[in-house]
């Protein structure tokens, strides 16, 4: 009897392990859940500029945020701004249309922290796309063009490349808030898809990997950027994007030709990511680690390798100047690790910001123009006033 019940508790612990590990490694693109959302009106019943949401966790999160809505006539998009008021199950916030206009009621919709919803055009990029071969199909990419008419300072940025990596369950829409950054200062960018994004060829696996397998599809689009004028790159990648980045800096045979990388709350190391999951979860430490050896196991991964707080090599790999953004307040990946990378890298290396407020991948959001001015002075400090 007692060795029944031991066998039973402990095929319970593995299913809890094994359902936590295809957590982890599943493909996952749909974004927020909806909630119901409606023009906020005036005293004459007129639209008066925000948009009322139900007081449901993250409707009341401070920062600029997109959100996508429908109805039964149609969709559109928008732009949610502070929040003005908040009581009664109620969230109203400022609310700017950008396509279509928000109903006054019956509208279901989807906060995204993305903000600018679309392809470059929405923050008046010109692009192309253009396609790309990789390892499993063709990926879709935007290329935005540098200015055609550089001034002095735009011309320092000829022959750099920025190439963006979006984070996990993400759209290449994330890069669009940097867009108009990086096209003033006079860089070229390159804004590519990966395995199992909607629309891309989709890994074998049916999993992620973590950026040990993803890696190669950003390689090759650094590859185009080389093949198509670039003379160096500047790898850029947020949250999973940024695990992924830092194994092209690892594995890539075209390391040698970045110069710059600019992480905004990378997944540094997933063992810290993972536990910290588990926690929320409730799940103890021990069933933690075994459903971390379970992922290793499905992914066919090693985690050690994916660990840029403990490996020892870190500081060689990482060569170049980095730009490090992950904030103290970010409840989703933790960011000890990004710390850690950046007291092996030194200041000399590291550029940080750490210190807040927002959550995951919002810095940005919360201090458009705070973040914006940092990255500008690191950008043109390391890369353009050193050219």
């Amino acid at each position: 009897m007692v060795a029944s019940l031991l066998l039973l508790a402990a095929g319970l612990v593995a299913g809890v392990a094994w359902y936590f590990s295809g957590i982890a490694l599943a493909v996952d693109r749909g974004g927020a859940p909806p909630v119901g959302l409606s023009a906020g009106v005036d005293d004459a019943g007129r639209p008066d500029g925000t948009v009322v949401l139900p007081d449901t966790p993250g409707m009341a999160v401070e920062g600029l945020h997109g959100i996508r809505w429908q109805d039964e006539d149609g969709s559109g998009w928008g732009i949610t701004g502070d929040v003005l008021s908040r009581a009664d199950g109620r969230v109203v916030r400022e609310w700017e249309d950008r396509s279509g206009t928000l109903p006054r009621a019956g509208a279901n919709g989807q906060v995204d922290q993305d903000v600018f919803l679309g392809d470059p055009g929405v923050v008046g990029m010109e692009f192309a796309e253009v396609t790309l071969e990789g390892e499993l199909g063709e990926l879709a990419a935007y290329r935005v063009p540098a200015p055609l008419r550089p001034d002095e300072q735009q011309r320092a940025a000829q022959g750099t490349w920025i190439v963006f990596a979006h984070g996990r369950g993400g759209q290449r829409e994330e890069a669009n808030r940097y867009l108009p950054l990086w096209h003033e200062l006079g860089f070229e960018v390159l804004v590519p898809q990966y395995r199992n994004d909607a629309g891309a060829p989709q890994d074998p696996s049916g999993r992620y990997g973590l950026g040990a397998t993803e890696w190669r599809d950003l390689d090759t689009a650094v590859g185009y950027a080389l093949d198509n004028g670039a003379e160096q790159v500047v790898l850029a990648g947020w949250s999973m994007g940024g695990a992924i980045q830092l194994q092209v800096l690892d594995r890539s045979e075209h390391a040698d030709a970045v110069v710059g990388l600019v992480l905004d709350a990378p997944v540094v190391d997933w063992r810290d990511t993972l536990e910290h999951q588990g926690d929320l979860a409730g799940l103890p430490r021990w069933v933690t680690s075994l459903a971390m050896r379970f992922v290793e196991l499905r992914g066919d991964l090693d985690l050690d390798e994916l660990d840029f707080a403990s490996r020892e090599d870190a500081a060689v790999v990482v060569d170049v100047p980095v730009y490090l953004v992950h904030s103290d307040d970010d409840a989703f990946v933790p960011n000890g690790p990004s710390r850690t990378l950046a007291d092996y890298l030194g200041p000399e290396r590291a550029t940080t910001r750490f210190e807040g407020p927002g959550d995951h991948t919002r810095e940005w959001n919360v201090d458009p123009e705070g973040y914006d001015e940092d990255m500008r002075a690191w950008l043109s400090e390391e890369l353009l006033d050193a050219s």
